[in-house]
């Protein structure tokens, strides 16, 4: 059987035993503090610098980051790769892994998961189970990509300012002038940040955004939520309640966001990712 490795970028938010499941390989994601380069950087330290007010930004990885890991897997006796990356709407990391890929000598498919957070994340998961069970680099490929244009990705952030700063902010940025008024809830549509709705409070946000997830669900049999926030457990936990009374046996993964989303989110955010459980996956292999 071949032996596939699956490789993602720090934004997927994936908690630590379900990257160890797999063996899944995660490039970090650099942040920038007041010209400081930070590899590695807790969520609670974003908060912590972002209500100080200093300057936090990020930047993609260099293809050679990529590239080294690529090489030791190949050392490591893999037979291929496969490398599900965020939004190449809203960073240059898949452009640095493609750049990558074309320097190794194992095959290696890049894709743009036109997704970010755990919409990203769970879908590197299908695909890491799938290459546990020996399938070629190119069908893992396509399940990682399937799974992740199949997600639904829905978040309220107490304020656009983070957003806007990063330059990530795209078609929300006309709710910028009505963002002391209303309650944003946002969504990702083609790989980028796109407006939702607007509401009037954020406990009304965080119901909405709990609705909007479930009328999203497929499968009732198979139905699973990722959800993820930055200082915001409360506000997680009370999506994953309210999710629980409509399906008291879906599987919900509940992470804080890398810090690399953390920065261009800011502190309060909430997000519900809608990805049924493919298990078992059928049609692609």
């Amino acid at each position: 059987m071949p032996k596939v490795a699956v490789v993602t970028d720090a934004s997927a938010g994936l908690p630590p035993e379900m990257l160890h499941k797999y063996d899944i390989k995660v490039v970090p994601v650099d942040v920038i503090i007041d010209g400081v380069v930070r590899e590695d950087i807790s969520p609670h330290e974003i908060v912590q610098s972002l209500e100080e007010g200093l300057h936090v930004t990020t930047s993609r990885p260099a293809p050679d980051r990529f590239l080294k890991v690529f090489e030791d897997l190949h050392a490591g006796g893999y037979d291929g790769v496969a490398v599900g990356t965020l939004s190449a709407g809203l960073s240059g990391t898949f452009e640095s892994a493609r750049m990558a890929a074309k320097d190794c000598t194992l095959p290696v498919e890049v894709v743009d998961s036109q997704s970010i957070g755990l919409g990203l994340g769970l879908s590197v998961f299908d695909a890491a189970s799938v290459a546990a069970q020996g399938a070629p680099i190119e069908v893992v490929a396509r399940v990682l990509s399937l799974r992740a244009r199949e997600a639904s990705v829905y978040f309220y952030l107490d304020t656009l300012e983070y957003l806007r700063k990063g330059g990530r902010i795209g078609a929300a940025s006309a709710l910028i002038g009505t963002a002391l008024a209303v309650k944003p809830i946002l969504q990702l549509t083609d790989g980028l940040i796109a407006p939702c709705e607007k509401v009037r409070t954020e406990s009304r946000a965080v119901e909405r955004i709990v609705e909007l997830a479930l009328a999203r669900v497929k499968n009732d049999s198979c139905a699973r939520f990722g959800i993820q926030h930055l200082g915001a457990p409360g506000r997680a936990q009370k999506c994953a309640d309210f999710l629980k009374i409509v399906y008291p046996k879906a599987e919900i993964v509940i992470s804080e966001v890398d810090a690399v989303v953390g920065v261009h989110a800011g502190p309060g955010l909430v997000a519900i990712i809608v990805s049924d459980n493919p298990q078992p996956i059928s049609g692609v292999w």
